[in-house]
């Protein structure tokens, strides 16, 4: 769930336990306690750095 917070501003939660699921996800993330590593198609794996900007776009 980590690498997913990135793409979302909010989202759903279909129960109370849902909702502190997400919510402690994303605190661990941006406290450094969970990492989201990601793998390219050649293999080569990087961790996304949460305090890197990130740009949504709204349609």
């Amino acid at each position: 769930m980590a690498c997913d917070l990135r793409h979302s501003i909010a989202w759903l939660t279909t129960s109370g336990n849902h909702m502190f699921n997400s919510h402690t996800a994303t605190d661990d993330f941006y406290q450094s306690r969970t990492r989201c590593v990601v793998t390219d198609s050649n293999g080569i794996s990087s961790t996304i750095d949460h305090s890197e900007p990130v740009q949504f776009d709204f349609y």
